[in-house]
């Protein structure tokens, strides 16, 4: 089964690099959802920035495109970013990352931390050890040079091999 499990829309909001502020992701739901069917991708996850709304408008499309949509958030907390998978409602950004992945479970959802290792996104770093997590992504496409990939995949690996998270394949 292939899967992408860490996607944003338009929906995502304004991201910066520094002192450049720029779109999240300009992609419509429609093209996301006709992009995965094309690459044979049978499950999406989108994780729009501190929104569910990306994810509820392309779960809207699933079945046109049989492509299975999950609905997820990128919920910023007070020492860096974790996404919470199968969810209902928003979690609100700005809570500790104990009360954040307490409301995703409440949900019923997953807590999974992006980029733990990431010099450029807020990461929770070694914190990974330390929280009641479901998983740990290991591999981001953004970080392409895969230092930080690299560095997530060997102590993610060596310390929580159970939590390692990464769906990824070669074309």
């Amino acid at each position: 089964m292939k899967a992408d499990l860490h996607i944003h829309t338009k929906y995502s909001g304004i991201g910066k690099f520094w002192k450049l502020k720029f779109p999240d992701s300009v992609e419509e739901p429609r093209n996301i959802l006709k992009v995965a069917k094309k690459k044979g991708i049978e499950v999406v996850a989108i994780t729009d920035h501190n929104t569910i709304r990306g994810g509820v408008e392309t779960k809207k499309l699933e079945k046109e495109f049989g492509v299975e949509v999950v609905i997820g958030s990128e919920i910023m907390t007070t020492e860096g970013e974790i996404i919470g998978l199968f969810l209902n409602e928003d979690i609100p950004k700005g809570l500790s990352p104990e009360e954040t992945i307490e409301k995703i479970k409440e949900q019923g959802g997953l807590a999974i931390a992006p980029h733990p290792y990431s010099p450029i996104c807020k990461a929770l770093g070694d914190r990974i050890f330390d929280l009641d997590l479901d998983g740990v992504e290991v591999f981001n496409a953004y970080h392409r040079d895969g230092i930080v990939n690299n560095i997530a995949l060997n102590k993610v690996i060596k310390e929580l091999p159970q939590k390692a998270f990464c769906i990824y394949w070669r074309e």
